[in-house]
């Protein structure tokens, strides 16, 4: 479907555009990132074509599609930038990233989102491994500060672009908004256990990550090893939440 900006003439501004063709992606969701258009128009804000506006940790982008100015958004495939209309990705991840964080039973915590375009370390088989910790620490002059760590082989490591990083992992997005000073760790049991400062943080009864783990505890080899590229990570959801996958 396709949704459009609702203030732009009281701004002075060019309608903008933007498809959703996924039903997962909640209304409250699509209402919110058109306000938040339509109130950066009315801020003084210009959207122009060839334009990037980061969401999260993805890197939108304006162009003229049909003399409308429409929203794209990268498509995770190879180690390229391809932009492809839509936001649906874009809108699901930033969903789970921010549901994420607020699982965690601790004051304070706001989400921290990598972008995308940003290195990252990784150890070890990082395009398969299932025993893993994902660190964010402050950033210094030679790294980002976000860190993945192949739990059977961490000496060996090298960086890479954290969208590299995603189109190999397309189901550890979700997890790339945690604060500096905590860590992600997957376990032998399947568990994906949130820690910060080297001691467990409990996460919220009914939170998406305790629901998360419901899933990834009753069948750990099925649901953490996600088939590459954008239908996989549709049946990863389709397991989480229950529902059969239709692409």
């Amino acid at each position: 479907m396709i949704y459009s900006t609702e203030k732009h003439k009281q701004a002075n501004h060019k309608q903008i555009f933007f498809e959703i063709t996924e039903n997962s992606i909640p209304d409250t969701d699509i209402n919110w990132f058109r306000e938040y258009l339509d109130s950066s128009m009315l801020e003084g804000s210009q959207f122009k074509e060839g334009q990037t506006i980061q969401l999260g940790s993805y890197l939108i982008k304006l162009e003229t599609i049909d003399n409308k100015l429409t929203l794209l958004e990268p498509e995770l495939k190879g180690n390229v930038f391809n932009f492809v209309p839509g936001v649906n990705n874009t809108l699901r991840i930033l969903r789970n990233q921010k549901d994420v964080v607020e699982s965690i039973k601790m004051d304070g915590l706001l989400p921290d989102f990598a972008d995308m375009a940003q290195p990252i370390i990784v150890s070890g088989d990082y395009k398969n491994s299932h025993l893993f910790n994902i660190t964010h620490e402050a950033p210094t002059e030679t790294d980002s500060g976000w860190f993945f760590a192949d739990k059977n082989n961490e000496s060996d490591t090298k960086m890479i672009s954290i969208f590299e990083f995603f189109t190999a992992r397309p189901e550890l997005i979700q997890f790339f908004a945690i604060p500096q000073g905590t860590s992600i760790f997957k376990v032998e049991s399947g568990e994906i256990i949130p820690v910060k400062d080297g001691n467990q943080i409990e996460t919220k009864d009914g939170s998406y990550l305790s629901e998360l783990n419901k899933v990834i505890t009753t069948n750990s080899s099925d649901v953490i090893k996600v088939e590459p590229g954008p239908k996989g990570f549709k049946k990863f959801l389709a397991k989480i939440f229950g529902k059969k996958d239709s692409a």
